[in-house]
C-alpha cells in the first residue's frame, strides 16, 4: 500500500488533482476517530462496554457506528483508553485495523506550555531496555506479534542515530510518559487479532504524539501508517527525510490555519504528503482537499506559504506575541475543521 500510495500521490501532484473518493472516505473515517477522541472525558462520553463495544454519544456526528456488526460480532471494540484521557486505541474488525487515536490538548495552556519551541536530541525510547519494564506481555507478547527486543534494534538502528536527528522537547516529553502504555495497548490488540494493521492517527499536538509514537513502532519492526489534521511541525527537516523513507503519513492542514507553520523553519520541518484545505467552513468535500506535494515541505507547497510564513514571523516575533497568536489559532475554525468538526464531542 505504501508503493501504490506514493505512486498515486506522485499522479496527483504534478496534475494538480484533489484526492480521490477512495483517500476522502479513508481521511472522513480518521477526521471521525480523531474527533471521538474529544468525546473522552464528557459526561456520557466515550467508554467500553462490558464486552468491550464501543460506546459513546449516540447524536454524535460521525462516520463511525458503534452499533455495527458483522454477523454475531460487533465491528468496533474498544481495547483501552489512554490516561489521561488523551487517546484511545480500537480495534476495526471489517478493515482489519488497529487504530492508535489522539486528541489535541485539554487546554490551550498545555499545547504552550510545551510550544517553548526548543529542540532536544532525539533519542529513541524503544531501543532502551528500562522503557520496556512497563510494557504489557513484553517479552513475550512483542516477540509473538515479530517485533525485535530493545538490543536487536539498537543493534540496527545506532549508527543511524548517532548521525543526530532533533525533537521537540515538549512533544517528546509526553511521548516518554504514555509510550509503555500505549505500546503495550497496541500489542495486545495485536496479540489478540493477528495480522491486522496499525494506523495512528492525531489532531494538532495529538498529531505531534502520533507522528513520534508511529516512529517508536517502525524502529522496533511494526508496520505503521500516520494520519495527522493541523499537526505543527515536531521534528528537524533531517528527521522527517527519515520518516518518509520509513512508512506513510498524511498530512491534512488547512490554509488558514497557522498552527502547520510552527515551530519556525528551518529548525523543525514536516514529513508525509501534504493534504490541503483551502475552502472556509464545513462540509469539505473531496474536491475540496487537495495533494500538494510529498516528501514532506514539498518545493510547492513551500513555496505557497513563504509569504504566509514571512509574514507570520515578522508580524509577531519568536516570543509572547507569537504564542498569543497561536493560542489564538487554536480556537479557530480553520484549525477546528477539517472534513468534520474535530476538536470537540461534536453532535449533529
Amino acid at each position: 500500500m505504501g508503493l501504490l500510495f506514493k505512486l498515486m500521490v506522485l499522479l496527483r501532484v504534478g496534475l494538480g488533482l484533489a484526492i480521490s473518493i477512495e483517500m476522502y472516505d479513508f481521511l472522513d473515517h480518521q477526521a471521525s476517530l480523531a474527533q471521538i477522541a474529544y468525546c473522552i472525558n464528557g459526561k456520557g462520553g466515550l467508554r467500553r462496554g462490558p464486552d468491550s463495544e464501543l460506546i459513546f454519544p449516540s447524536q454524535l456526528d460521525t462516520s463511525v457506528d458503534a452499533n455495527e456488526t458483522l454477523g454475531e460480532q460487533r465491528r468496533y471494540t474498544l481495547e483501552t483508553i489512554i490516561d489521561p484521557g488523551s487517546g484511545y486505541v480500537l480495534v476495526d474488525h471489517l478493515c482489519c485495523t488497529i487504530h492508535l487515536v489522539f486528541r489535541g490538548s485539554k487546554t490551550q495552556d498545555d499545547w504552550l506550555s510545551d510550544a517553548s519551541f526548543l529542540p532536544s536530541k532525539f533519542e529513541p525510547i524503544v531501543l532502551k531496555e528500562s522503557a520496556w519494564k512497563e510494557v504489557w506481555g513484553y517479552p513475550l507478547a512483542s516477540a509473538a506479534v515479530g517485533l525485535m527486543s530493545p538490543s536487536q534494534a539498537l543493534a540496527k538502528w545506532s549508527e543511524v542515530f548517532e548521525e543526530g536527528f532533533w525533537v521537540h522537547t515538549g512533544f517528546f516529553a509526553t511521548v516518554e510518559r504514555i509510550l509503555p502504555v500505549v505500546l503495550g495497548a497496541v500489542v495486545k490488540a495485536q496479540v489478540n487479532n493477528h495480522g491486522y494493521t496499525v494506523e495512528v492517527t492525531g489532531h494538532s499536538m495529538g498529531g505531534a504524539v502520533a507522528l513520534l509514537c508511529a516512529i517508536e513502532f517502525d524502529l522496533v519492526g511494526m508496520q505503521v501508517g500516520v494520519t495527522t489534521f493541523s499537526a505543527p511541525r515536531t521534528f528537524s527537516p533531517k528527521l522527517a527525510r527519515f520518516v518518509d523513507s520509513r512508512f506513510v503519513h498524511r498530512r491534512v492542514v488547512h490554509g488558514g490555519d497557522i498552527v502547520p507553520y510552527v515551530p519556525p523553519r528551518p529548525i523543525y520541518g514536516h514529513s508525509g504528503t501534504e493534504m490541503y484545505v483551502a475552502k472556509k467552513g464545513l462540509p469539505h468535500a473531496a474536491s475540496d482537499v487537495a495533494v500538494r506535494g510529498g516528501g514532506g515541505e514539498a518545493q510547492n507547497a513551500e513555496a505557497q506559504d513563504a509569504d504566509n510564513e514571512d509574514e507570520l514571523v515578522e508580524s509577531t516575533g519568536i516570543g509572547e506575541q507569537l504564542l498569543h497568536r497561536i493560542k489564538k489559532a487554536l480556537g479557530s475554525a480553520e484549525h477546528s475543521n477539517l472534513l468534520r468538526q474535530l476538536s470537540q464531542c461534536a453532535r449533529l
